[in-house]
């Protein structure tokens, strides 16, 4: 029981971290880089691990976003490996058990010039986990969930389409953070209401 509740109050212990990180942005975002402050319409989640913010100016916010980045990860990788370990089918759970654990791992080096890369190991990999998640609710029948599965999961993939084709870029960064939201509740909805290897 408390290793269950651990796991999550990890993830609002690393996610309240990252929010509070932006107290202490300077300023600056991809549509006004005199701006001050962080702004949760036009400003990334990652801005907020760099040394310098968008406006050229020290970013004290860094270390106290990577201090969440890393509680957040390393309780998501946790996270990951116990809702896998739900699934009754056997390659259901090892895809998630695997993409489940890597993609937060390389989602935590986010703040270093590899960036890019991690963001495109860490995307694939949570793109795996979630599609054979998606997989395992439609064959045991929780159309519901698989339902809200599917709108997350879209909205990943949208996320993922602007960035990728700089289309809607202006967009991205509210989309960015309404994926996130969304299918991190929808993960807590399932670690909740799934029994074990029940589904």
């Amino acid at each position: 029981m408390i290793q269950k509740h651990g796991i999550v109050l990890g993830l609002l212990i690393g996610l309240s971290l990252i929010v509070g990180s932006t107290h202490w942005y300077p300023g600056g975002s991809q549509q006004d880089v005199r701006s001050v402050g962080f702004s949760w319409q036009h400003n990334y989640v990652c801005d907020l691990l760099e040394s310098k913010a968008v406006n050229g100016a020290y970013n004290p916010a860094k270390w106290i976003a990577i201090s969440g980045l890393f509680i957040l990860c390393f309780s998501l990788s946790c996270f990951f490996y116990s809702i896998a370990q739900k699934q009754p089918l056997a390659t259901y759970r090892n895809i998630m058990s695997i993409a489940g654990i890597a993609a937060p791992f390389f989602a935590f080096w986010l703040f270093t010039p590899y960036h890019n890369a991690m963001l495109a190991l860490g995307s694939s990999c949570a793109l795996m986990a979630l599609v054979s998640l998606l997989g395992s609710l439609m064959a045991s029948r929780y159309y519901g969930y698989a339902g809200a599965g599917v709108v997350c999961l879209g909205l990943v993939c949208l996320a993922n389409y602007m960035y990728y084709s700089r289309h809607g870029v202006a967009l991205l960064p509210t989309t960015q953070k309404l994926s996130l939201i969304c299918t991190l509740l929808w993960l807590l909805v399932l670690y909740y209401a799934l029994p074990e290897r029940q589904l």
